[in-house]
């Protein structure tokens, strides 16, 4: 009986000891313990789900704006409000002001030739795609802008502006300016142009002198653009075209406007507005720092 029992208990011992070692294999390759062990393995079985990419509106408020005009406003009848995103409702800190077809408050004399009276209307081409239900503005390169009043926020040592734009014509012999903050007396600020040969440009200013970066040229087959200005102390300035840098080879001082308006769709010399702009304008802000991620706000509309 015995000689009979010996083979059966050496096959029950081969069985269990293999059972054992099939378990630590599975430990080894760190895949947990087989269904029916000790315990699930720790976590969810794919790990944390992936965070939904930003809006482009969601990349520019993450980043602490002291100002955001989307310019989706309903109406843009002179005297109406261009809502600022940014403090109380309904129309935030420093909300900007409608002009059309009629000079801006305070301007000396009447408009130049370069500046004839024009048309801003709301509900232009969206230029956001990341967000279906904004809207730009369309002004047709007359006497048109928005201009945001003075304020200590507004004329940061540091900055970036940034926005979205089309261009819908050009004039070979005029600058069309976007975006500006100049004390022309003073010559104080920065614009951010399209200048006479179709490039884009950016100028600063520090009280004596101003200096220029050049960024690349101007599509006008119906292409928008994503375009951005920044300064850091030290003199970095930087002209942003698409996500791609373009900084000047030497540094350049600068001091901000504090006083005059800031001014989006047109240009300032003096009191009087030069330079309009012929197109569509949407999402501009203006941050109290130099922005870095700067690509990832371009690509977020992509």
């Amino acid at each position: 009986m015995t000689l009979f029992l010996a083979p059966l208990l050496i096959l029950l011992l081969v069985a269990v000891l293999g059972f054992i070692g099939c378990t630590k294999d599975f430990d080894s390759l760190g895949e947990g313990e087989p269904p029916g062990g000790d315990g699930p393995p720790d976590g969810p079985p794919n790990g944390p789900p992936p965070e939904p990419d930003k809006t482009y509106k969601e990349h520019v408020l993450a980043d602490g704006p002291a100002a955001f005009w989307r310019l989706g406003d309903a109406s843009t009848n002179t005297g109406d409000i261009a809502k600022d995103e940014i403090g109380p409702a309904p129309t935030g800190a420093n909300p900007g002001t409608y002009h059309a077809g009629t000079p801006i408050a305070g301007a000396a004399g009447p408009p130049p030739s370069a500046a004839a009276p024009g048309d801003v209307s709301p509900g232009g081409t969206n230029l956001d795609l990341s967000d279906p239900g904004a809207s730009s503005i369309l002004v047709d390169g007359g006497y048109v802008s928005v201009p945001v009043a003075g304020h200590p926020e507004l004329a940061p040592p540091e900055f970036t502006v940034e926005l979205l734009v089309a261009t819908s014509s050009w004039d070979s012999m005029a600058l069309r300016v976007v975006a500006c903050s100049v004390d022309d007396a003073a010559n104080l600020g920065w614009a951010l142009y399209a200048r006479a040969d179709n490039f884009w440009e950016a100028r600063l200013w520090d009280g004596t002198q101003s200096q220029t970066i050049t960024g690349d040229a101007v599509d006008f087959r119906g292409r928008f653009e994503h375009l951005a200005l920044t300064y850091a102390s030290g003199g970095v300035a930087i002209v942003w075209v698409n996500g791609v840098p373009h900084q000047a080879a030497s540094s350049i001082p600068f001091l901000p406007n504090t006083q005059q308006p800031l001014y989006i769709g047109v240009g300032v010399e003096g009191t009087t507005p030069h330079w309009p702009f012929a197109g569509l304008i949407q999402e501009v802000a203006l941050y109290p720092t130099p922005l870095a991620d700067i690509p990832a706000h371009y690509m977020s509309n992509q």
